[in-house]
């Protein structure tokens, strides 16, 4: 396994999530990236976003990359006229510091250029990989900025496919699924490649539709092969719909291409869930390696200890992010607890609703089972999307109102 690229990883952010960084990696791995992003993908117009972990107080910095979809119909204001407000733009692009410093660019750029498309864009984006990283009303403020940014993208130009992405992006993550439906459908309308549109895959995938989500992404994969990010989600959705056989040729055609690619997070994420305790001890770079990670790995022999180390990870109130939720997640199902898992799950779902993507993964079968995983699609408002726009190969329609999933 190569040294770490960054991913999006089961939810992030999907707007995300993954695994923590060990600090004393980041040095190496900040300029490793930010030359990657700048040559390796050929110049295409990439944001490196940041995911954040706070471990035992402490902030580290992951980045990782979005395709910000070049061929999205264009915007009249895309382009700011401004020399500062694009030089401003283009620091955030690169900066690999943290989110916040990120967000404080794009700011400044919007002060030389208040209707500068792109960079509001870019904000938006950001404030939702970030919600998916805070706690509680932290996440609920990060949300509240995301949604200003894209409405006034929005507002400034109904035109810009881009923006109603970025719209049915927010709405998805915030489980508004018919909302996030209809300004995807209006994107698409105005221009937008659903095979160029990577920060949609996740709510493609957390609302059941991952056959055309795999359609959208071997797509992508045709235009721009070296896009790392959908190589990752691909892993998953391969995944998810059991083709194990073409999971296993991807991960190494990944290793084949790649020093630094998001797959390994995705790859690792699959090997907990399927209890290869080969593969964790000696495959996972030195830089994944975090806390939870490790009370994951130093209990295998000892489920009861396991669970017991993950519960008191739990109670730390600044570990409860949607990030680390959905990690701890599958360390519960590894250690054999379904019901906590259920849990820990919603509580992922709840600050970060693209999460659902996880829900549909054969190692979640135990979860799925569990009496209150019906609940949560309930509260989720899943069944009256899918009642409109067509049910998964997951879930149906029984008698009444009533559904099954499998």
């Amino acid at each position: 396994m190569r040294a770490f690229g960054g991913v999006l990883l089961l939810a992030l952010p999907l707007t995300g999530g993954g695994f923590e960084l060990a600090a004393d990696a980041l040095a190496g791995l900040a300029f490793l990236l930010a030359t990657f992003a700048a040559f390796a993908l050929g110049g295409a117009a990439f944001l490196v976003a940041l995911f954040l972990a706070a471990i035992g107080g402490s902030e580290l910095v992951l980045p990782i990359f979005f395709d910000e979809g070049a061929a999205w119909s264009p915007s009249s204001r895309a382009a700011s006229a401004s020399a500062e407000a694009r030089a401003f733009y283009l620091a955030s692009v690169v900066d690999t510091s943290s989110i916040e410093r990120k967000i404080e660019l794009l700011e400044q750029a919007l002060e030389f250029d208040s209707e500068f498309i792109e960079a509001l864009i870019q904000k938006a984006r950001l404030h939702m990989v970030h919600a998916g990283l805070m706690t509680g009303d932290g996440s609920a403020v990060a949300h509240a900025a995301a949604l200003e940014a894209a409405n006034r993208a929005v507002s400034l130009d109904p035109n810009s496919g881009g923006a109603h992405a970025m719209l049915a992006v927010y709405h998805g993550q915030l489980g508004d699924w018919m909302n996030s439906e209809i300004e995807w459908r209006r994107a698409i309308e105005l221009g937008v490649n659903p095979a160029e549109a990577a920060d949609h895959l996740l709510v493609m995938m957390a609302v059941g539709n991952v056959a055309d989500a795999i359609t959208a992404m071997e797509g992508s994969l045709d235009r721009d092969p070296m896009n790392t990010l959908v190589r990752s989600f691909l892993l998953l959705a391969y995944e998810v719909v059991g083709k194990q056989d073409k999971r296993s040729q991807h991960w190494k055609r990944g290793e084949a291409l790649f020093v630094t690619w998001a797959g390994d997070v995705t790859e690792t994420m699959l090997r907990i869930l399927e209890h290869d305790r080969e593969f964790l001890r000696t495959e996972v770079p030195q830089e994944m390696r975090g806390l939870i990670w490790s009370e994951g790995v130093g209990n295998f022999d000892s489920p009861a200890d396991g669970l017991a180390a993950m519960r008191s990870l739990h109670a730390n109130p600044e570990l409860v992010t949607a990030y680390n939720l959905r990690l701890m997640t599958a360390w519960a199902l590894h250690f054999g607890d379904p019901t906590l898992a259920l849990q820990w799950f919603r509580e992922s779902v709840e600050l970060q609703a693209t999460g659902m993507l996880n829900a549909w993964l054969p190692a979640f079968a135990n979860l799925r089972r569990e009496p209150g995983f019906k609940d949560l699609v309930r509260d989720q408002a899943l069944p009256e999307y899918w009642d409109r726009w067509d049910w998964p190969e997951f879930c149906w329609r029984t008698e009444g109102d009533d559904f099954e999933c499998d």
